[in-house]
This record gives C-alpha cells, sequence and structure tokens, in this order.
C-alpha cells in the first residue's frame, strides 16, 4: 500500500463514501506519513486503509448504502483508539486534502 493507491481509491469512491469518511481516511494517511508515529500504529493504520479499499469484506462495498458501514466503523474505531497520538496539525491536513478531493468531484 503507498500514498497513490489510497488517493487514487479516494478519488475514485469520493462521492460514494462521503467527505466524512473520506476526512478520517485521510487522517489515518497522515498519522502513517508521520515518521513520529511508532511502526506498531502505522501497522494498524496500513490494515485499517487496507480494509477500507479491499473489496473483500464483511459487508461488500457495492451494497449502497450499507457498503461502507463497515469500513467506516473499522476506521471510527482505529481514530477513537488513537486520539491521543493525533494532532491538529494532522487533522488540519487530513480536512484540507478532502477539500480538494470534494472541489474536483
Amino acid at each position: 500500500m503507498n500514498k497513490e493507491q489510497i488517493n487514487q481509491f479516494i478519488s475514485k469512491n469520493a462521492k460514494r463514501l462521503g467527505q466524512v469518511l473520506i476526512e478520517q481516511a485521510l487522517l489515518l494517511l497522515a498519522l502513517w506519513q508521520d515518521p513520529t508515529i511508532s511502526k506498531k500504529v502505522k501497522t494498524m493504520i496500513a490494515a485499517a486503509l487496507l480494509y477500507l479499499i479491499s473489496p473483500f469484506d464483511a459487508i461488500p462495498d457495492f451494497f449502497v448504502p450499507l457498503g461502507f458501514t463497515d469500513d467506516a466503523t473499522v476506521i471510527a474505531g482505529l481514530i477513537s483508539t488513537l486520539n491521543l497520538v493525533i494532532k491538529p496539525e494532522h487533522r488540519a491536513a487530513a480536512k484540507a486534502k478532502a477539500k480538494e478531493f470534494f472541489k474536483t468531484v
């Protein structure tokens, strides 16, 4: 998984996923790119982002509108768990990037 794969997935699915889930995924991506974040945390983030982009999960993504509820739950749960390591600059970067995506879709 790399930044480009995540960005392509988000660009392609932005309208279907909704701005909140996109912003949360971008928040995790901002954390994952931070060199001060531990490998353990980065592994959890990678797993959550892979779950988001994987077509094989508990509720298949093509079942609109329920398809992304399991993905959103995984992402929100991880963000809640990582709340102590999330910095304001991570949130600001995610919010700015989400606005960029929604300008172009």
